[in-house]
C-alpha cells in the first residue's frame, strides 16, 4: 500500500484539529469573554498555543507528503523538484497561509500589545482561507469558497467550545464558582451555538449541493456515500446538542452538581463524534474523488 495514502489523510487531520483549536479558542473568547473567569482565560491561551504547534507541525509535513504522494516514492518527499512543484500549486498558497496563521498563534498575546492590531481576526481568516484556495472547495470558484469560509467558521464556533466547556463540567462538581461560570457561559453558549449551529447546516448543504452535483450521486459514488456518513455523524451532534440545551444547561442553572457531570459526559460523546467527522472530512478533502 502507497505510505502517502495514509499519510495524507493524517495530515489533513493535524490540520484540522489545529484550526479549530486556534480558530475555536479565539472565538469562543471573543463570543463568551464576559462570562470567563482568569482560569479560563488562561486555560483558552494554551488551547490556541497548543492547537498552533499541532498546525504547524501538520504544515511542516504537508508538502514533503504531497510530493512523496506525486513523485511515488519516499525519496520524492525530499527531491527540491518535486516540493519546489509543490510550492507553486495552490497546496503552497494554503500551506503559506495556515502557516501564517499558526505562527501569528504563538506570538497572539505579544502582537496584540504590541501592535495594537485585531490579530484575533487575521489569525482566523488566515487559518480558514487555507482551505478555501485548495482543494475541492475551488472547484466552484468563489461561491463554494466563500460557503467553506463560512462552514468552517461556524464549525469552529461549535466545536471550539467543546474543551472549555470540559474543562468547567470537572471544575463545577466540586467549586461552587466553577459552576455558577459553566452555567452563565453554558446559557450564552446555548444562543450563540443555535444561531452557528444553523449557518453551518445551511452552508454546508449549499457546499455539499455544489459538490455532489446531484441527489443521485449521494448513493451511487464513494463520495456521496461519505459525505452521508458525515451527515449522519452530525445528525448525531446535533442531538446531543439538543440534550445540552434543553436539560442539560437548565439544570446546571439550577445549580444541580450532578447535571454538570452529565454535561461533561455529553460533551466527551460531542468530542469523540467531531474526531470521527474530522477522520471522515479528512478523507473526503485527500483520498476520495469527487462526482463527475
Amino acid at each position: 500500500m502507497d505510505i502517502w495514502v495514509l499519510i495524507l489523510p493524517l495530515v489533513r487531520v493535524g490540520l484540522y484539529v489545529g484550526m479549530m483549536l486556534v480558530n475555536g479558542s479565539i472565538l469562543y473568547g471573543l463570543l463568551l469573554g464576559n462570562q470567563m473567569k482568569a482560569g479560563s482565560k488562561a486555560h483558552l491561551s494554551d488551547l490556541i498555543r497548543a492547537g498552533a504547534l499541532v498546525g504547524l507541525a501538520a504544515v511542516v509535513v504537508q508538502l514533503p507528503a504531497s510530493a512523496g504522494y506525486l513523485g511515488g516514492d519516499v525519496a520524492s518527499a525530499f527531491d527540491a523538484f518535486y516540493l519546489r512543484l509543490m510550492l507553486e500549486t495552490t497546496l503552497g498558497w494554503s500551506s503559506l497561509l495556515a502557516a501564517t496563521g499558526f505562527i501569528m498563534a504563538v506570538w497572539l498575546p505579544r502582537l496584540a500589545v504590541k501592535y495594537h492590531i485585531p490579530t484575533e481576526g487575521l489569525i482566523c481568516l488566515s487559518i480558514t482561507s487555507a482551505f478555501a484556495v485548495h482543494g475541492h472547495a475551488t472547484t466552484g470558484g468563489m461561491v463554494t469558497s466563500m460557503l467553506l469560509v463560512l462552514h468552517l467558521a461556524c464549525v469552529a464556533v461549535w466545536l471550539g467550545a467543546f474543551l472549555p466547556l470540559h474543562r468547567l463540567c470537572r471544575l463545577a462538581t466540586d467549586d461552587p464558582a466553577a459552576l455558577q461560570e459553566l452555567a452563565q457561559t453554558g446559557k450564552r453558549f446555548a444562543h450563540v451555538g443555535s444561531v452557528a449551529v444553523a449557518l453551518l447546516l445551511v452552508s454546508g448543504g449549499a457546499l455539499a449541493a455544489f459538490l455532489t452535483g446531484s441527489v443521485s450521486a449521494m448513493v451511487t459514488t464513494s463520495y456521496g456515500l461519505a459525505l452521508l456518513g458525515k451527515v449522519v455523524l452530525v445528525s448525531g451532534l446535533l442531538g446531543l446538542a439538543a440534550l445540552n440545551r434543553f436539560r442539560l444547561v437548565p439544570a446546571v442553572d439550577r445549580g444541580e452538581r450532578r447535571a454538570a457531570a452529565r454535561l461533561g459526559l455529553s460533551v466527551r460523546l460531542e468530542m469523540l463524534g467531531a474526531l470521527a467527522i474530522i477522520l471522515v472530512t479528512s478523507l473526503l478533502t485527500t483520498s476520495l474523488t469527487l462526482p463527475m
